[in-house]
């Protein structure tokens, strides 16, 4: 039969074909148990059609669900049950850094009001210049732009 299998809530396989023998024990090929990280079985395996088969109840603490309306294997294993796994970074070559690109960017908010016949604007505007030797910022606050008395300089 072909089920879904997950492992501790993880999809391992969406369609992985298994075997149900007649004590509703399970049997899956090798490649799901590699999949969840998890060693062979020493039991012997099952052979189908020239397909091997490792029993699922060959691994100590591992208990499974199967749920027949949906076709799927839920399988839940204690941690002390996975492979190791091993991160050496040693191995892999270093690369260099990649460089920046140099740009330079503008930003701006703009407000005009009008009442009584009177019209004011405002504004916040800011320049970024960015490249190899780092970032550069500047802000300015604009209080009113008709007359241009309020004009500040916010950080740089």
């Amino acid at each position: 039969m072909f089920v879904t299998v997950t492992v501790n809530g993880n999809p391992i396989a969406d369609f992985v074909q298994v075997a149900r023998v007649r004590d509703n024990a399970f049997f899956v090929p090798a490649e799901c148990f590699r999949a969840a990280r998890l060693s062979l079985p020493t039991a012997p395996p099952l052979n189908l059609g020239g397909k091997l088969f490792y029993p699922l109840d060959g691994i100590p603490g591992l208990r499974y669900r199967f749920n027949d309306a949906e076709q799927a294997l839920d399988v839940t294993v204690p941690s002390s049950q996975f492979e190791l796994s091993r991160i050496n970074a040693q191995l892999r070559q270093a690369y260099p850094p990649t460089s920046p690109s140099p740009g330079f960017v503008l930003n701006h908010d703009v407000q005009v009001f009008g009442a009584g016949g009177t019209v004011q604007g405002s504004g916040l505007f800011e320049a970024v210049g960015f490249g190899f030797g780092g970032v550069v910022t500047n802000s300015v606050l604009a209080g009113d732009l008709s007359s241009g008395r309020s004009i500040r300089r916010l950080d740089t």
